[in-house]
């Protein structure tokens, strides 16, 4: 990364360089191309155990398990591994020096990125960007891709913040879950054209998306049997928008992903009983068609 007359990081000319802000795995000649994943958190709390969903999944041409890299998972990212799973790993840290360890096991994992959940709702962008560069440099360091998660909570608490912050280091690269954009702004907060200018920085910097829907109360509702409706509708299009910006500049042996991602409670909705109203495992089988949707759609814009 360089720096301008302006003192903004500015996209390095160094292929070997930009590379580093790619997801690749599997082979380095093939076309750029779409891989669905899962997150290993949304297969929690359901009836059935985690590792025995992992083959469904794999049947059903899952090829990648997005695993928080606590010490009590990271047996369960190698059990995925052996199961020919790509692994995609994920941390929850307020400084730097609490990604220490993350990208430690990340690095001994052999992960094709790490998604970082950053910092905390409070910070001012200079602080934030302070804390994105620190890390960044220690995943470089390790040879690991680093994706910062669009999340309510942390440096990317909102779009207007999380667009202050690709003001002042474009490099950044996204973990979309528009949910929290969409909740926190009922929607496209009442200014869809101020939204949608924001929100394209943040779709052109994607390569991983968070299969969630909201309908701007909830941050993840049941769909349904795919009944059409608005925020289906705007959901895939927006996520078909990021597979298109991503489209336009990908090399050979690129991979975006698309992962459902449908949290048990508190995201889940539950009844006073206590018990989920949604059925997650059919849920997220939904949630991967849209997503298989949004990127044929992607495709054929671009033809």
């Amino acid at each position: 990364m360089s720096i301008d007359v302006t003192g903004r990081p500015q996209e390095s000319k160094n292929p070997t360089v930009n590379a580093s802000r790619a997801l690749r795995w599997g082979d380095p000649s093939s076309a750029p191309r779409l891989a669905l994943g899962h997150s290993h958190w949304s297969l929690t709390g359901l009836s059935t155990s985690v590792m025995s969903l992992l083959p469904q999944l794999a049947e059903g041409g899952c090829e990648l398990l997005e695993v928080n890299l606590t010490s009590d998972l990271l047996s369960t990212a190698r059990e995925a591994k052996k199961l020919g799973f790509v692994i995609l790993g994920q941390g929850l840290c307020v400084t730097a020096e609490e990604t220490k360890p993350i990208i430690a096991a990340a690095s001994e994992l052999g992960v094709v990125g790490l998604n970082l959940h950053l910092g905390h709702s409070f910070m001012e962008p200079a602080e934030s960007v302070d804390l994105v560069g620190e890390t960044r440099t220690l995943a470089d360091a390790a040879g690991i891709t680093l994706l910062v998660e669009t999340h309510r909570g942390r440096i990317t608490q909102d779009l207007l913040r999380t667009s202050q912050l690709i003001t002042l280091d474009p490099s950044l690269r996204f973990t979309l879950d528009l949910s929290h954009y969409w909740v926190g702004n009922e929607g496209e907060g009442n200014n869809s054209e101020k939204f949608r200018i924001l929100l394209q920085q943040v779709l052109e910097r994607t390569l991983v998306i968070h299969g969630r829907i909201s309908d701007g109360e909830s941050v993840q509702i049941d769909i349904g049997e795919r009944a059409e409706n608005v925020a289906v509708s705007a959901f895939r299009d927006n996520w078909s928008r990021a597979m298109s910006a991503w489209l336009t500049r990908a090399q050979r042996g690129d991979v975006f992903v698309f992962e459902p991602e449908l949290g048990p409670w508190p995201y889940a909705q539950i009844g006073r009983d206590g018990r989920e109203f949604s059925d997650r495992w059919r849920q997220s089988l939904l949630m991967a068609d849209i997503g298989r949707e949004a990127w044929s759609a992607a495709v054929a814009g671009l033809r």
